[in-house]
């Protein structure tokens, strides 16, 4: 998954055109977990986070999307440098789609995370 994004990041690709190209990227148990998909939802009208919701229910036990959404949620820098902060923000923002819904959600979450000193 984390592939697919970041060749639709690169290539720029708009939100209503991603769920087309990545599921022509899937391969082998997850293209068969996609047709099976198809033949139940209109996904025509998916949006990237459905698609991406619905491959990571089917790929991860929710006990550890639970762990990992959790994990974000109370993500702080401490002893970390603020590029490892990033990271490790962005890497576990993916199990928390409902905290980031939107840019401006995504900017307070990552400065809740900072010390007050280098909070702006």
């Amino acid at each position: 998954m984390k592939e697919i994004k970041k060749i639709l990041d690169v290539m720029a690709v708009p939100e209503e055109m991603r769920v087309s190209l990545a599921f022509f990227m899937l391969r082998d148990e997850a293209d068969n977990w996609w047709d099976m998909i198809k033949t139940t939802q209109d996904v025509t009208k998916m949006v990237w986070v459905q698609f991406e919701e619905l491959l990571l229910s089917n790929y991860f036990l929710e006990a550890v999307r639970r762990q990992k959404r959790a994990e974000f949620i109370h993500l702080v820098l401490r002893n970390m440098i603020v590029t490892e902060y990033a990271a490790k923000f962005t890497q576990l923002s993916r199990y928390a789609p409902n905290v980031v819904i939107d840019e401006q959600m995504r900017a307070e979450q990552f400065q809740e995370g900072l010390r007050l000193n280098i909070r702006s």
